[in-house]
């Protein structure tokens, strides 16, 4: 049976368990972003990261989405950026925009299979910030789905998705309708590319 959790937390006791489940082997989770609700684990977790592949129905060549809560956490997971670039990014971030790029061998390997690639994101979400800086790494955010149906806007609709094979529910109510973040790719070297438009806007001419 699924734990359901109403965040923000009811009480510190609700805190703690949350972050003890949360920190179990194999523990997947669903909780809100700021564009949609997710589907994560701990990032460092190959047997939840295996998990949210096969609940998602998703290839496995294809990479996972990890948040962060600081600029910070993001270079200790990341390879270094031009000087230009990284100002560029701390000036935006915390936003709806994803960055792609080099990732160091710290996090699951499964998380991105045959591509050092991966996308980073300092999501504004108060409630996800919160959930990533209890367990102090950062944690898979995927949208909350089977691979290419819409993303769940609230609880009700990630229970129909999931069930009981989530070990917990973070249940923020209904989240405003929102266009999926924006993507990026900046890597030491290169001008930023954009890969996708979405809920962060931006001038193309500003890009580095």
């Amino acid at each position: 049976m699924s734990k359901v959790f109403s965040v923000p937390f009811q009480s510190n006791e609700d805190k703690r368990e949350a972050s003890l489940l949360m920190k179990s082997e194999g523990s997947c989770f669903v909780y809100p972003t700021e564009t949609t609700y997710a589907i994560g684990c701990l990032a460092t977790d190959a047997v939840a990261v295996e998990r949210i592949y096969q609940l998602k129905q998703r290839k496995e060549d294809l990479p996972l989405l990890v948040l962060v809560s600081s600029f910070a956490m993001f270079e200790n997971y990341s390879y270094p950026l031009l000087e230009s670039q990284r100002q560029w990014l701390i000036s935006r971030w915390p936003a709806p925009l994803t960055v792609v790029t080099l990732s160091q061998a710290k996090l699951a390997a499964n998380l991105h299979k045959n591509n050092l690639l991966l996308g980073f994101r300092h999501t504004l979400s108060e409630i996800a910030v919160n959930l990533v800086q209890q367990v102090q790494v950062p944690l898979v955010g995927t949208s909350c789905n089977i691979h290419g149906k819409p993303a769940a806007m609230n609880i009700k609709e990630a229970t129909s998705f999931f069930g009981d094979a989530v070990d917990i529910y973070f249940d923020a109510g209904t989240l405003q309708a929102s266009q999926p973040s924006s993507v990026v790719k900046i890597t030491a070297g290169s001008d930023i590319a954009v890969l996708r438009e979405g809920a962060f806007p931006f001038d193309f001419t500003d890009l580095v």
